[in-house]
């Protein structure tokens, strides 16, 4: 039994990556070796979310995707970020008026900045913005809006949207293409 200071820690396939809260995040085989060390100082606190293929780290100003290997595949500046996993293990990730959709790779689109990220649905994420105005973002950058005033949302949806639930109905949001 091995012990290691860990902050925070996360299950990628056989290895348990551990983040020691020093600036240094290392990956662990299960008979306890070390498979890869990475150092970067944060600015603030450091969070991680799994990724189809790696972890995705970010603190209060950059965010940086690493594979199973411990290599940065891509950074990127963050600022507020919200960060929301959807079914499939797509991670959003809104910044601003970005909304950078990461798999394999990370890949910005630009998105309203009063828009929030609600939860995901399905695949995609869902945004709001004022006055009941909601965006649907899908991996492929498909995008869909509808209205729906004083709505609430549920994490399960349908292959056309997400259940909206309204204070006289529950309906599944029909979508027009945002041009």
């Amino acid at each position: 039994m091995q012990r290691v200071p860990a902050r925070a820690s996360w299950l990628l396939g056989d290895r348990l990556i551990v983040d020691a809260g020093t600036g240094i995040v290392r990956a662990y085989r299960a008979d306890g070796t070390v498979v890869w060390t990475w150092r970067h100082a944060t600015s603030g606190a450091r969070y991680g979310v799994a990724t189809v293929n790696g972890l995705l780290l970010h603190d209060d100003r950059r965010a940086h995707l690493l594979d199973r290997d411990g290599s940065v595949i891509t950074s990127f500046a963050v600022e507020d970020a919200r960060v929301a996993v959807a079914s499939d293990g797509t991670v959003y990730v809104k910044s601003a008026a970005e909304l950078w959709i990461v798999r394999a790779t990370a890949q910005r689109v630009t998105v309203r900045l009063e828009h929030a990220l609600v939860t995901t649905c399905g695949a995609a994420a869902l945004l709001a913005g004022p006055a009941g105005q909601f965006e649907l973002v899908a991996p492929d950058h498909t995008r869909h809006a509808f209205t729906a005033n004083d709505a609430a949302f549920s994490v399960v949806g349908t292959i056309g949207g997400p259940y909206v639930v309204e204070p006289e109905r529950i309906r599944v949001a029909r979508f027009v293409q945002v041009t």
